[in-house]
This record gives structure tokens, C-alpha cells and sequence, in this order.
């Protein structure tokens, strides 16, 4: 449910859900927006009098995406022009269209070009380019899930099926009673280091299966420079949301 409150004459609008939460919630997303949740028993009065209290941390966190926005342009292509940026696994590339009898992406070290039948067909350009992109993630995924693998084989674990799709708020998600590991698309955008991150991440997951003083102990032990990697990861949390 959108609503709007007005706070030092400025229109502020949110998402309200209501949960089975004890507490109000609120969270700033990577776009800006904000979401609350709350359980049916606490009033609008009451969760807009929560909004106001915590104005300065929304306005913050909004100034923190737009700063990163503005610094690492991993968004994704708009019109699909010559010219435009757009970022592969970390590399700034630039966006050349070149009409061709067939449709396909080809990449170098500074340039990603999509060849198409039509340059003018905005949805063409994208079909292609999308296909792309998850071809050459789960290409990526697959040679990190089967370089990692072999530490967590020691521990007893079953090479998991390997999926990707897009996804809201995460990175990734592992469901270990069935063996499958999820990825997202998003991934395309970010450094190889933080694709191999979320990768031993969600593997770990497969021995601890919450975010536990152990599940923490064995990334340190898999990946010691986990923590440094997590943290370069969050300047391209807002992908997760294109």
C-alpha cells in the first residue's frame, strides 16, 4: 500500500505492509523509495510518527545510493545507443550497435558491440544483449562454483544444480535440502572477486545454512578476505535492484 506524509513541507512517499513483525520496520531501498512493515495493530499515526523520528537516517541513506549511483555507473543500458556505458564484471565498456545479417554481442577489453538486424529495434537490442549477459554470467558462475568446489566436497557436499535469475535484494540463495544455488543477474555488473564471494558465500551455506558465529568462522576459513570483498560488493548494491 503506497501512502504519503508530509514532513518539513516535503512530500515524502512510502510502502506500507502489514506483517506478523513485533517491531516497525523501515528500510531505504538502493532507488530511493521507502518501505515500512508493521503488524495490523499498530496505527498510521504511530508508524508516520516512527517515519519522522527517523527523517535524517532516510535522507542519509538516500544521499548514500545517489553518491553511489553517480560514482559507479553499473545501471543498466536505457536506450541501447552508441556511445552509452555499461559495466562487465567490474569494467567500464562502451556500447557500440552495428547492423548485421545476425544478432549477437561480442566484447573487448573496452568496448561490448551488439550486432543486430535492425539497430533501430530497442527490444531486439535487448533480447540480444540479455542473452548475453546470461550466457557469459553462467559461464563465469560455472568456472568459480567448479574452482571452489572441491574444499566443500571435503565437507561432504554434493555439487549443487547452478541457476541465475533476477532478483530483488540479494546477491544470491541457497536452498540446501535441494541442492541448488541461485544467482543474480545482476552479478554481470559486479568485479570477478565479488562474483567469487557471493559464490563461497552461498556454498557455505550448504554447512550452515543461517548466519551464525560458525557460518562466519568457515568464510574466514574459505576465504579470508571475505569481509574486504563483502564490503567492495556494496558499492554495486543497487544492481541487485535493476
Amino acid at each position: 500500500m503506497k501512502r504519503k506524509i508530509i514532513i518539513d513541507g516535503e512530500v515524502l512517499e512510502y510502502e506500507l505492509e502489514r506483517k506478523r513483525v513485533k517491531n516497525v520496520n523501515l528500510r531505504v531501498r538502493t532507488d530511493g523509495s521507502v518501505y515500512v512493515s508493521a503488524n495490523r495493530y499498530v496505527s498510521v499515526a504511530q508508524i508516520e510518527d516512527f517515519i519522522i523520528s527517523n527523517y535524517d537516517f532516510i535522507q542519509n541513506a538516500r544521499a548514500k545510493y545517489e553518491k553511489i549511483r553517480n560514482s559507479n555507473p553499473v545501471g543498466s543500458l536505457s536506450e541501447y545507443k552508441n556511445g552509452e556505458k555499461i559495466c562487465v564484471f567490474g569494467q567500464i565498456k562502451t556500447l557500440k550497435v552495428v547492423q548485421s545479417d545476425k544478432n549477437y554481442v561480442e566484447s573487448d577489453e573496452n568496448n561490448i558491440a551488439v550486432y543486430v538486424k535492425n539497430p533501430d529495434d530497442i527490444a531486439l537490442k535487448m533480447k540480444t544483449f540479455e542473452s548475453y549477459k546470461r550466457k557469459t554470467l553462467m559461464n563465469v558462475l560455472s568456472g568459480i562454483c567448479n574452482r571452489i568446489y572441491p574444499t566443500f566436497q571435503n565437507y561432504g557436499v554434493d555439487f549443487p544444480e547452478i541457476r541465475i535469475r533476477k532478483m530483488v535484494s540479494r546477491w544470491g540463495s541457497c536452498m540446501p535440502t535441494k541442492k541448488v544455488v541461485t544467482f543474480n543477474t545482476a552479478l554481470f555488473f559486479v568485479p570477478i572477486d565479488c562474483v567469487e564471494y557471493v559464490a563461497v558465500h552461498e556454498f557455505t551455506h550448504f554447512l550452515h545454512p543461517n548466519h551464525s558465529k560458525e557460518f562466519h568462522s568457515a568464510m574466514t576459513v574459505f576465504m579470508p578476505d571475505w569481509k574486504t570483498r563483502k564490503q567492495k560488493l556494496q558499492k554495486y548494491i543497487f544492481a541487485v535492484e535493476l
